[in-house]
């Protein structure tokens, strides 16, 4: 049988080794502001700027359909009352064909620019993760975290340090 000496001698080295080997080394916690990554890294207004010349000439052509809906509705408001009936229902069914088609490439327009904004959002959080991998790697972090964080103090936020590696593989990807 296992005498009350032993018991204590026993849990008194477990204590010790316990403590001896939290105090060796603490845990490097670090923390990221994901909305100031996604608002600072020089890839976001790329990536914002890639999309919109993307989309820029059929923008350009939906105002120019939303220009020729305005004129043809001006020229019925104007000269409706002093048209044939006939000249009349014909500029109104042309009106309603051009409000559909519009309506129609404006939904297909707005979906197909959400389509490639997300796509262009999903790279760049991919390229946020790569980041801050790689800086918990170099500088051995033991844990970063990010969203749902309720506080982080200063001394742990390494936003800044992963928006410099964002900002130097845009320097770097520039160059190619």
């Amino acid at each position: 049988m296992v005498n009350m000496h032993t018991k204590a001698a026993f849990a008194i080295l477990l204590f010790c080794l316990h403590t001896v080997t939290a105090s060796a080394e603490e845990p490097k916690i670090g923390f990221v502001n994901p909305v100031d990554l996604l608002d600072k890294a020089p890839q976001t207004m790329a990536a914002k700027e890639k999309v919109e010349r993307e989309f820029k000439e059929r923008d350009n052509e939906l105002v120019e359909k939303q220009k020729d809906l305005r004129r043809e509705e001006e020229r019925l408001k104007r000269d409706g009352s002093t048209m044939s009936d006939e000249a009349r229902k014909k500029l109104e069914v042309d009106i309603s064909r051009i409000r559909r088609e519009l309506k129609r490439d404006l939904d297909d327009f707005r979906e197909d620019f959400s389509l490639a904004r997300n796509r262009e959002m999903s790279k760049l959080q991919q390229q946020i993760n790569e980041a801050i991998v790689k800086l918990a790697k170099d500088e051995k972090f033991d844990l970063i975290v990010g969203d749902s964080v309720v506080y982080a103090s200063e001394r742990i936020d390494i936003t800044e340090q992963v928006l410099k590696v964002l900002r130097e593989e845009f320097k770097e990807s520039a160059g190619q």
